[in-house]
């Protein structure tokens, strides 16, 4: 096996069982063992559907401060609904021309994904990850750090 095979193989996944968020698959960080991704399909209260949780964490799975983390989002989610709204509206769609627009966020756009990294020193930083009909093959991210909105992304 070569140098580059090595380092971009994929690493074996694992089931693990949380008290919270039920069965979860872990995988080992390609560049840190000790480190990696556990993700599960979690039912997210606050839009009565399921999302792709995905959380960076060791092997024994979510720590409490990521529990705290989903908690303190379930509260909070839908106050932080206007401000992501009012920055999908700002972004530049195709020329650059005209800004992306729709009517109504919680109708046109689904929530789909929420990524919680390494909760460090209690600051919560999290990305939520959303679909919407009006822009098929693309995903809107928007990333908070403890709580306040820094940064709608657009991505393919």
């Amino acid at each position: 096996m070569g140098l580059f095979s090595f380092l971009f193989r994929s690493s074996p996944a694992i089931t693990i069982q949380h008290p919270k968020f039920g069965e979860m698959t872990f995988r080992h960080s390609r560049w840190a063992m000790s480190t990696g991704s556990c993700w599960c399909e979690y039912f997210f209260e606050p839009v009565k559907n399921t999302v792709t949780l995905s959380i960076i964490t060791d092997r024994r799975g979510p720590d409490h401060l990521q529990e705290d983390a989903i908690e303190a989002l379930e509260d909070r989610y839908i106050t932080l609904l206007p401000e992501i709204a009012a920055r999908i509206r700002g972004i530049p769609v195709d020329d650059g021309e005209e800004n992306f627009t729709f009517d109504d966020f919680s109708k046109d756009f689904r929530l789909t994904g929420i990524y919680i990294p390494a909760v460090k020193d209690e600051l919560v930083v999290c990305e939520l990850t959303f679909e919407s009909h009006l822009a098929v093959g693309y995903w809107f991210i928007a990333v908070f750090k403890d709580w306040a909105l820094k940064d709608v992304e657009i991505s393919e």
